[in-house]
């Protein structure tokens, strides 16, 4: 396969998924993937010497919660602490990844997610589309359907004003050709839009 056409198809898939993606998290077909966070735990040890000391030491899984017995390094060797206080840092969550939030009530604080769409096959995606149609371009193809509307209106309304004035057939000639030029204005403005729409879906 050429080269060029390689790339062309390989963008236009690119395109493809993405609009899937884009439609399968609009549809609510997403999960929740929340932002890492860090968490700090705290306890207390009594040293070699017996002195008590308050230590701070990073949390590196998220299932240890406060009462539980952890290894913690402090003067060369490790010790058995017993959790006393976590703290949950999530303030280097990017926003325009993680644009979500969600309070946690184990954690008690909000962590930022982002939706991920769940994988399907093309089969399960075409069924998709099949239940609930197919995603709408854009906005402007409501627009565009309400000029060819206003279009009709103009060639019947024009129409019908001619033949009531069909006795001065002068006039009844402008108000034709003047329907006529107005209903093809707001028809060209229509299939513009609809062509720019079909360009930007592509």
């Amino acid at each position: 396969m050429n080269q060029k056409v390689k790339e062309f198809l390989d963008k236009a898939r690119e395109r493809e998924i993405k609009k899937r993606n884009e439609y399968l998290i609009k549809l609510g077909l997403y999960e929740k993937e929340f932002a890492p966070i860090t968490r700090t735990g705290w306890g207390s040890i009594t040293d070699s010497d017996g002195n008590s000391k308050t230590l701070k030491f990073n949390l590196n899984s998220e299932n240890v919660k406060v009462g539980d017995a952890v290894k913690v390094p402090y003067d060369n060797k490790k010790w058995d602490v017993v959790v006393e206080k976590i703290e949950v840092d999530n303030q280097h969550t990017t926003p325009a990844e993680y644009q979500y939030f969600e309070y946690d009530a184990e954690l008690k604080t909000s962590r930022g997610y982002k939706k991920v769409p769940i994988e399907v096959t093309d089969d399960e995606y075409n069924q998709i589309l099949m239940s609930v149609g197919k995603p709408s371009g854009s906005s402007y193809n409501v627009i565009a359907t309400i000029m060819t509307v206003i279009a009709i209106i103009v060639f019947i309304g024009g129409f019908i004003g001619g033949c009531v004035m069909i006795e001065e057939f002068v006039i009844a000639l402008i108000v034709w050709a003047s329907s006529f030029t107005g209903g093809m204005m707001f028809l060209g403005f229509a299939e513009i839009i609809n062509l720019l729409t079909a360009i930007k879906n592509k």
